[in-house]
């Protein structure tokens, strides 16, 4: 998944705890972690979440990007 692709209006929602922001413009990299304790990227345009927020991401299923175990890509 795209950093872009977490910044849906709806979809799936993913929970996560914001680690550090890069911002860039009008556009910021939310460096956050999920509660598996997988780290995770998304852009952000329309909102701007500071180190410690518990933020709420959304993606569309398919946005997913799917790959074998060999790295093809099967979708």
């Amino acid at each position: 998944m795209r950093p872009e692709h977490l910044d849906q209006d709806k979809g799936i929602d993913l929970e996560a705890n914001v680690e550090f922001v890069e911002a860039m413009g009008s556009t910021s990299y939310v460096h956050a972690t999920l509660a598996s304790g997988d780290t995770i990227i998304a852009e952000r345009r329309s909102s701007q979440p500071r180190t410690g927020d518990k933020i709420t991401l959304h993606f569309a299923p398919a946005s997913a990007r799917l790959f074998s175990d060999d790295g093809e890509r099967i979708r």
